[in-house]
């Protein structure tokens, strides 16, 4: 979520979505979205993602 600068958002328990304050935009459980990998860390098991 730290990467989703273009607005503030919150998360909807309802809805389970992120949903920005200034736009409106929301991101919903489901929703399909294109990504890309910017870092993957193998001790850890972690991979990090950005909106592409």
């Amino acid at each position: 979520m730290s990467d989703l600068k273009a607005d503030y958002f919150v998360y909807n328990e309802k809805r389970h979505a992120l949903v920005g304050r200034k736009s409106g935009k929301q991101f919903q459980l489901g929703d399909e979205i294109k990504v890309r990998v910017k870092s993957t860390d193998l001790q850890k098991r972690q991979i990090d993602l950005a909106l592409a």
